[in-house]
């Protein structure tokens, strides 16, 4: 940690732990100034849900997974990109699961994000249930610029399960 005039600069370089299931490795610098900077890389495996299950106090488990976020300041601004893959998770509360995906990979990159913010989010699903709701596959995309965008997201074969449940084709949502 460096002070500069008013500027603070914060390194954190060869980060390397292990926290309930989670490895995490990478370094990130931030420079606190009037032109903030953020850059450097995280990577979270996950390969053991059961440890991290002990903080959410509910039942988790899956396939190992993995994310990498990434910040580079450039010229024209701040950037972020993130990317998941997470070949499948479950979490029950004892008596049920309320939630179970396969196959899911999320891209999303951010440009100006101090500034005028540019954002992109793809998320693809594979076959899936959130409490009574179940689908086979799925794809969320949202775009933004500076607060205004687009969001579209497409379900197939779509159904509300129990009593009175009904069944679609697929969901659309633009």
């Amino acid at each position: 940690l460096k002070q500069l005039n008013d500027n603070i600069d914060l390194t954190v370089s060869d980060l390397n732990g292990d926290l309930a299931g989670l490895k995490l490795s990478g370094g990130l610098r931030a420079v606190l100034a009037e032109d903030r900077k953020l850059d450097g890389s995280l990577n979270i495996d996950v390969a053991a849900w059961d440890k991290l299950a002990a903080l959410t106090g509910q039942k988790l488990s899956g396939e190992p997974a993995k994310m990498v976020l990434t910040l580079t300041s450039a010229e024209d601004g701040q950037a972020a990109e993130a990317v998941l893959d997470l070949p499948g998770l479950r979490l029950n509360n004892g008596r049920e699961t309320i939630l179970s995906f396969k196959k899911t990979a999320l891209n999303f990159s951010g440009r100006k994000l101090f500034t005028q913010p540019s954002l992109d989010l793809n998320l693809a699903l594979g076959a899936g249930l959130a409490g009574p709701f179940s689908w086979q596959a799925g794809q969320v995309t949202a775009k933004g610029l500076d607060g205004r965008g687009d969001l579209s997201a497409d379900l197939s074969q779509a159904r509300l399960n129990g009593k009175g449940g009904g069944r679609a084709d697929g969901l659309k949502l633009e």
